[in-house]
């Protein structure tokens, strides 16, 4: 049943595609890397058509790159690429990274236009979204001086077309420069994933080093002895968030695959095990966003269930459960509560609700088997 769900996931995706324009939407135009890989997915499967939708779709969201600083703006309106808010967030940044990794991996689509634009991002990132500790940031605001007090304001649209010296003559757009542990997940995830698709070349090792770096302080500095994932390095509330514990406990999944290190193996498994306990609800069937806040009160303390949470959470159990020197038993544990979660959110109306927004949804089915790929009809 499972296996059709996803069938029929896939094909309404299809009601949102953009044949002339290229992705999903019509009205905002989003980069959506979890959707591009999707189709190389199904096009892996031997559907043609899913292909050129996904070279598309990369070839136009090409605009969204800024051509000085590199990095991916958030969207564009108007129904066109060439339109863009220029907002730089973290996770627009690793899904596209995501996509090209699997792009470069998919014979005959991969472009080395598709290299050049993922090193433009790693580019920016490496600039803008990283600390001198080589930890990764959050996001870049739009516009110049649209938060700081008594800043001088210059308009995004107005600022991105100047270069880069005279960019740097008026300042730099606000950085969020926190670290967190969801953000720097992500990036460290996206970039080891992308350094897989590069084999040999000497690249591979740079960005391998950078992540590896990132990991290891990120072990002493947010993640407790019981794999509990800290939001932040200081420790000022005892909330703990689900996503920071999914994005991180993946990208340690993702090392140990990459670079064979059992360590890293062995500290995805403790977060895997802290994030079960922390976050279950048993009887939903599915993970809290937080644990319980002691500063809430009110509405504010109302505890939530969130779909893309969980497919991140089913994302990370159900690579988990692959990697190399997990134990028999635990890999069925680990592709067992994968399954059970997906299942859970496999309501119609949940997924109606998402929107064109479901591609990371498929991407984890596919992750713990439950695509049917080789049956008739299967997308």
């Amino acid at each position: 049943l499972m296996g059709w769900v996803g069938v029929r996931v896939v094909r309404d995706l299809d009601l949102f595609y953009d044949g002339d324009q290229g992705g999903w939407g019509r009205g905002q135009k989003l980069p959506i890397g979890g959707n591009i890989e999707v189709e190389l997915l199904r096009g892996a499967h031997g559907d043609a058509a899913a292909l050129r939708r996904a070279r598309q779709s990369l070839d136009k969201q090409r605009a969204l790159i800024d051509p000085v600083w590199g990095g991916m703006y958030q969207y564009s309106v108007g129904g066109v690429w060439n339109k863009p808010h220029f907002e730089k967030r973290m996770p627009i940044q690793t899904e596209a990274l995501h996509a090209y990794a699997r792009a470069l991996a998919t014979p005959g689509l991969g472009e080395s236009q598709d290299r050049i634009d993922a090193e433009r991002i790693i580019q920016y990132l490496h600039s803008f979204l990283r600390n001198r500790d080589g930890l990764y940031l959050v996001s870049q605001d739009a516009d110049l001086g649209g938060h700081e007090k008594d800043a001088r304001f210059v308009d995004g649209h107005i600022y991105y077309e100047l270069d880069d010296a005279h960019r740097r003559e008026l300042g730099i757009p606000r950085i969020d420069d926190h670290v967190y542990s969801y953000e720097n997940g992500l990036a460290i995830d996206a970039i080891a994933t992308f350094a897989a698709r590069l084999g040999s070349d000497p690249r591979a090792g740079e960005l391998l080093q950078a992540v590896q770096r990132a990991a290891e302080q990120l072990t002493r500095t947010h993640v407790e002895p019981d794999g509990t994932v800290r939001r932040e390095a200081v420790v000022t509330s005892s909330l703990r968030c689900l996503a920071d514990a999914a994005a991180l406990g993946r990208a340690f999944t993702v090392l140990a695959t990459v670079t064979g290190k059992p360590a890293y193996r062995q500290l995805a498994e403790k977060i895997a095990a802290a994030m079960w306990t922390h976050f279950f609800d048993a009887k939903a069937g599915l993970l809290w966003v937080g644990t319980v806040d002691p500063a809430a009160s009110g509405v504010f303390a109302r505890r939530e269930h969130s779909f893309w949470q969980n497919t991140l959470a089913a994302r990370f159990l159900g690579e988990l459960a692959v990697a190399p020197g997990v134990g028999a038993p635990q890999r069925v544990v680990y592709r067992t509560r994968a399954r059970a979660l997906l299942t859970t959110l496999s309501i119609p109306s949940e997924l109606a609700a998402q929107g064109r927004l479901l591609g990371d949804y498929v991407l984890a089915l596919d992750t713990v088997g439950l695509l049917p790929w080789s049956k008739p009809g299967a997308p």
